[in-house]
Order: structure tokens, then sequence, then C-alpha cells
């Protein structure tokens, strides 16, 4: 028994030792920053567009999508849809354009399956993203089939870039049979 009271003793002074330390350091690098910034000094990273949104001259002057698409958090009948739009002017508030279809078809590629003149049910909804959102579209896409394949796509002003496309697809019914379940993280 002694030997074990010493243990959670020497335990109990390490943890809070560290827990401590942590917060001392914290509070150090905080006030390192507040003393740089208030005089005038860009805050560490700023060159890494964490204090201000990438602009398109960080990627030779083009808007548009440079980072991708991504889908998640599936229901059976909604999903959310992001990407983030790349605008050459951090005060520029940009509409984006998203393209929603059901895949019925595997064999129809996706570029008609997102084209309004051959899918007259492909949906479309218009996103505002500006630096309050730091050019980032979240778009919580209700009111689609459950177990069922989508492929989206985001366009930027007067449709002069595209996103790349995307598929997804919505979680089963609540007593729907399932054989298998595959996640990506």
């Amino acid at each position: 028994h002694d030997l074990r009271a010493k243990k959670m003793a020497f335990h109990r002074r390490c943890s809070s030792c560290s827990f401590l330390s942590f917060f001392v350091g914290a509070a150090l690098l905080c006030g390192a920053i507040l003393v740089a910034t208030a005089q005038g000094e860009d805050p560490p990273n700023s060159q890494y567009g964490i204090s201000t949104p990438l602009l398109a001259d960080h990627f030779g002057g083009n808007p548009g999508f440079y980072h991708g698409v991504a889908s998640g958090d599936p229901l059976p009948t909604s999903i959310i849809l992001w990407t983030r739009y790349t605008p050459r002017s951090a005060d520029d508030a940009i509409e984006l354009e998203l393209r929603v279809a059901a895949v019925d078809d595997a064999s129809v590629p996706n570029n008609d399956l997102l084209n309004p003149e051959r899918n007259p049910n492909m949906r479309t909804e218009r996103i505002l993203v500006s630096n309050l959102t730091d050019f980032t579209a979240k778009v919580d896409l209700k009111g689609l089939e459950p177990g069922s394949r989508y492929v989206f796509a985001f366009l930027g002003p007067k449709g002069l870039t595209t996103s790349p496309v995307g598929q997804t697809r919505t979680a089963p019914g609540p007593n729907a049979p399932v054989s298998e379940l595959r996640y990506a993280v």
C-alpha cells in the first residue's frame, strides 16, 4: 500500500506540473504575439494565409476552386457539401452555384448529369461566400433519397470556373437492410 500511495502522489505531482507548464507556455506565446502585433509586426504564420484569406495571387492570379470539394455527415435524406473558392480580392463577395444530380444510371457521364440542358432533374442552389466565411461554402442539402448516390459541383461567377466533380451517397433509411457500411476519414 505504501508503494502504491507514493506512485499516486508522484503521478499527481507530475500531472499538475505538466498542466502548469503547458498553461505558462501558452500564456507566454500569446503575450509574445500580442506584443509583436502591437508593435506593427505580422503575427506568426500570417505568410501562410492563416490570418488573412488565401487569394488568387497565391495560385498564379486566377480565381477558382483550388481546395477541391468534400461531402460529409450523411443522413438518409441530407448531406453536407463543401468547397472553398479563391477570389482575386479579399473584399469580393462571390455568388457560387451548386449543382447536384442523382446517379440513377452509372453509365451516364457526370458532366451530363450536371448539365441542365441534359438533365432537367438536376438541383441548383446559390451560395454567397465572402471573407466572413473565408470564401468557404458549406451547404446542408436536404430532401434527398435514402441510400442514393449523387454527384455535385460548384460553379464560380458567371460559370467561368468549375470545381472538381464530387460523388457522395446518403445513408440508408432507418429500416433498410445493410450488408456493408464504409466510411472514409
